[in-house]
């Protein structure tokens, strides 16, 4: 991933948050799943984490659940929805959890999982604030929270217990914006 592909990702998604949802018919309001989602998060995955680390999970989780801007997003880009031909970006496939959300869920994977050169192309295309980098730093460090649910909702310890070590790992990493 070079930092061309991050500029042609980076225009495709501001023009994608840009989008005028008024002239669109549409209604920016919360994600009433995604509130659930984290309030599971909290009753579910924090009592799972070592006793030392709960204050700090709590903390994300509540970090999460503050009112946001909301725009039309994709809501799960990561390196399995980029398509790359030839060696260069192509498309974004999978837009099955789009809707109204946080655009910095968008930013979480590209801002946080992804080469450096990569990532400035982002930066320089997309021109995400101060505010906007913290908020996909915050989507980003939650994203193995999902595999803790999904492995208990599944009844499959190996997720859960993949997950907990990813949350872990990123609860344990120093992240200078945060």
């Amino acid at each position: 991933m070079t930092r061309s592909d991050g500029l042609v990702v980076g225009r495709f998604l501001r023009s994608l948050h840009d989008l005028d949802l008024g002239a669109l018919s549409l209604e920016a309001r919360t994600d009433n799943s995604l509130g659930a989602t984290i309030a599971r998060m909290e009753t579910d995955v924090v009592p799972l984490l070592p006793a030392a680390l709960r204050e700090q999970g709590a903390g994300l989780i509540a970090e999460a659940g503050r009112t946001t801007p909301f725009s039309l997003a994709h809501g799960d880009l990561g390196p399995a929805h980029l398509l790359v031909e030839a060696g260069v970006v192509s498309g974004v496939i999978d837009w099955t959890d789009s809707g109204l959300r946080d655009p910095a869920i968008d930013l979480a994977w590209i801002l946080n999982g992804t080469p450096e050169p990569f990532r400035e192309g982002i930066r320089v295309s997309y021109g995400p604030s101060v505010d906007e980098e913290n908020r996909a730093l915050v989507w980003h460090r939650l994203g193995p929270w999902h595999e803790v649910l999904h492995g208990l909702d599944q009844g499959k310890p190996r997720y859960v217990d993949s997950g907990l070590a990813g949350v872990i790992e990123r609860l344990q990493a120093r992240h200078p914006r945060m």
